[in-house]
């Protein structure tokens, strides 16, 4: 205890793993693997630092993804991807380094995936012929939940754009392992019925499930009697449900006009508490009806009036105001 100059190497493996631990498992990797030294090389492949690989950082202020630096991406994919896959159980990457990561390997105890930043254009660029992920880029998430990961229990992932066809066919399967599932679109889409909604009743298995998305074009808002009888029926294990779904139309009968009370109304189950909703009348032929479920959990609101409900909004970031009419001081103090 004497000596002021203590190496790293001249620790004991158990105080090694208690420092490594409280850095992020890229950096152990990158730092130790592959270095000619056997030591660290065994320490770096123990399933502490592999089961979990995080490629993405997102700012805590604006809510912003940085993208992981073309060295770092190479050395993971063409030198430690190979040695550490059997291990990873948990990936979080941007979609357009997909490719790159699965060609690194196979993963086969995969159990949970976060996409970000879904991109179908860009991907088009990278992935053509066989892969067996080729498909991500035709059906976006579709693709991935046609039975290749059978072991996958949590899908979260962010789409840049939902159409409202798929391009490809491939198998619709059950989804008995999946046991959670987050979508989050910003962008509007007409493709909920015909996309989004097939897909949510292939997860009968699932006991969460967290939807922020907005549909534009439909004949109807979506409420709480639709989410019974075209979602949740299907989901008889699910016991949380958070959403923010945002409707927007053209009314045709300026002179009909729903209000919150209507919409609230026809969420009759308890599974739906605690909730509410806005709809919102920008002129007499445009309107948004917004229903989501309580404490507000996402960190984006569009498009907002003055028929904001009093309710504290503790994660928003990012809000975008439709003044038609003025918004009162007290709104932001």
């Amino acid at each position: 205890m004497n000596q002021h100059n203590v190496r790293l190497l001249d620790l004991p493996n158990e105080i090694l793993f208690l420092i490594l631990k409280k850095l992020d498992n890229i950096d152990v990797l990158y730092s130790l693997l592959g270095i000619n030294n056997q030591r660290l090389n065994i320490i770096a492949q123990e399933q502490n630092f592999t089961n979990i690989l995080n490629f993405v950082s997102i700012s805590q202020s604006t809510d912003e993804i940085s993208s992981i630096s073309d060295a770092i991406l190479n050395r993971f994919c063409i030198d430690i991807l190979p040695r550490i896959h059997k291990n990873v159980k948990s990936l979080s990457i941007e979609s357009i380094y997909l490719g790159y990561i699965f060609g690194g390997g196979h993963y086969p105890n995969l159990t949970e995936l976060k996409l970000f930043n879904f991109n179908k254009q860009i991907f088009l660029c990278y992935f053509i012929g066989d892969s067996l992920f080729r498909y991500i880029y035709f059906n976006d998430v579709h693709a991935l939940l046609d039975g290749r990961l059978k072991q996958l229990t949590r899908f979260i992932v962010q789409v840049h754009l939902i159409k409202d066809h798929i391009s490809t066919s491939h198998k619709r399967v059950d989804l008995p392992n999946l046991k959670c599932f987050s979508l989050t679109s910003y962008h509007s889409t007409i493709g909920f019925n015909t996309v989004v909604v097939p897909l949510l009743r292939r997860m009968s298995y699932l006991e969460e499930l967290t939807l922020y998305i907005r549909i534009w074009n439909r004949l109807t808002f979506i409420a709480g009697t639709y989410l019974d009888n075209e979602i949740l029926i299907h989901m008889p294990k699910l016991h949380t449900f958070t959403f923010y779904i945002a409707s927007q139309n053209d009314n045709p009968h300026p002179a009909i006009r729903i209000s919150n009370d209507d919409i609230q109304r026809t969420f009759t189950k308890k599974e739906h508490r605690p909730m509410t909703s806005m709809v919102d009348y920008f002129d007499p032929y445009k309107m948004i009806c917004r229903i989501f479920s309580l404490p507000f959990k996402f960190h984006r609101l569009d498009d907002i009036g003055n028929n904001i409900p009093d309710i504290v909004f503790n994660s928003v970031i990012h809000l975008k105001l439709w003044d038609k009419d003025a918004f009162k001081h007290e709104f932001f103090i």
